[in-house]
């Protein structure tokens, strides 16, 4: 497993989130390691709408046991490493700012300058890994696993 405090330093500064699927101002996050709680880095996060200077803020964690590909945060869900400098939070611009109407939408964060300019290119390389699922593999002594010669009928 990767060093969490390494990834959780690598997340630390700003970031620019683009809404996948629908037209909405850009969502900027400035991002600040606090301190590790029982040895997994904590952060708090602080979040504005492009264009405005109300700010909230929340924390997040770094899962145990998937090194620096997935962080949780504050009951939102997961935020989803695609390289160095793209990340995406599955379903994070909601419909909340839309009367609670519609779909939620995917959120994929660069960093602020070139990368902003990738943002499209991370997206559809993170939903090429979401779309092959991992299969675990049946032990010989689960029961649902089929057998050789099907079963026995009484």
């Amino acid at each position: 497993m990767a060093d969490a405090s390494a990834s959780a330093y690598k997340l630390e500064g700003p970031w620019v989130g683009e809404t996948v699927g629908h037209d909405s101002p850009a969502h900027i996050w400035e991002i600040k390691i606090v301190r590790p709680i029982a040895s997994l880095p904590y952060a708090s996060i602080f979040t504005r709408w492009e264009g405005e200077t109300k700010q909230a803020r929340f924390d997040l964690w770094l899962e145990e046991g998937e090194g620096d590909a997935r962080l949780r945060f504050d009951g939102h869900g997961s935020m989803v490493w695609v390289d160095g400098q793209h990340f995406v939070v599955p379903k994070w611009d909601t419909n909340e700012v839309r009367d609670h109407k519609g779909p939620a939408y995917d959120v994929v964060f660069s960093r602020p300058g070139i990368p902003e300019l990738t943002a499209h290119d991370a997206y559809q390389r993170y939903l090429k890994t979401k779309a092959k699922p991992k299969l675990k593999r049946a032990s010989k002594d689960d029961p649902k696993r089929p057998r050789k010669g099907g079963r026995k009928h009484a």
